[in-house]
């Protein structure tokens, strides 16, 4: 192990593939896994002041594997506390051997899980984007039809009311609506402020038709 310039960042595994593969001192020691494992573990406690110093140095070297080490623990996410992950990583070699302090690991730790909520915070963003793109499109492509959008009264605003939408359209009783997985992130507001912007759309055309409309009465009535 000395040799090979084993240190605490080195798993078991690695330890077994790397020196299995290499070194013929491996298989002089007797052929049982749990034994291999006892030595390996023996070997960091008996570390020199030298070797615990020269480990102290390579702080650097250090993160990078604890934070390997970190993404090979899929229960380890971005909501997940210390005391949850400690108990994860206790027979780790880094973290179980390494002369790193305690609060040093700790901060690596929040820094990895910090990481984590960024990476999951964006992929919630894209994903509610996406949703929203496809909602509007699901939304306009409904209320803007000519047999389903209109209040089938002249004299009301020509948008199906919000009510009728979602009791026959929207949410849990639209088996079209269910199917669309990514409109599950959005909220029930999300899907009222989407019908409300179409609603304001379809205002100012109306608005617009309407000046129109008056412009070309205001010049006939002149002429």
């Amino acid at each position: 192990l000395k040799d090979n310039q084993v240190d605490s960042i080195w798993s078991f595994s690695r330890f077994i593939s790397e020196l299995g593969s290499r070194d013929p001192r491996y298989w002089m020691v007797e052929d049982d896994p749990l034994y291999r494992q006892q030595l390996f573990e023996e070997y960091f406690t008996s570390r020199s002041e030298e070797q615990l110093l020269k480990e102290r140095m390579e702080t650097s070297k250090f993160n990078e594997a604890f934070w390997k080490m970190l993404k090979t623990k899929p229960q380890i996410q971005y909501y997940t506390r210390w005391s949850t992950a400690k108990r994860l990583i206790a027979n780790e070699p880094i973290y179980k051997h390494s002369v790193v302090k305690e609060s040093a690991k700790k901060q690596r730790f929040l820094e990895y899980v910090a990481n984590l909520r960024e990476e999951h915070e964006k992929s919630q963003r894209q994903l509610k984007s996406q949703a929203l793109k496809e909602l509007q499109d699901y939304l306009e492509n409904i209320l803007l039809s000519s047999d389903t959008g209109t209040n089938g009264n002249n004299t009301d605003f020509p948008l199906m009311k919000w009510q009728s939408l979602a009791n026959n359209y929207l949410f849990e009783k639209n088996k079209r609506y269910m199917a669309n997985k990514h409109f599950k992130i959005l909220t029930h507001e999300d899907v009222l402020q989407v019908y409300m912007d179409i609603a304001k759309k379809v205002e100012k055309n109306l608005e617009d038709k309407l000046a129109a409309l008056q412009k070309v009465n205001y010049t006939k009535d002149r002429v």
